[in-house]
């Protein structure tokens, strides 16, 4: 994530609105992947798949 971020330089605007719509949608896939790996690990033995 922070590599592709990186990668992509963005000419500033000056509200940095074009800078925070770009990136939003990557940045809650994240948020959310890093909340079910979160809960999945604090989930009881039993509810993991085996």
């Amino acid at each position: 994530m922070t590599a592709d971020i990186r990668d992509h330089h963005i000419a500033e605007d000056s509200t940095g609105l074009f800078n925070t719509t770009r990136h939003i949608g990557p940045l809650c896939n994240l948020a959310a992947r890093i909340a079910a790996d979160a809960e999945y690990q604090l989930a009881p033995t039993a509810w993991h798949r085996i």
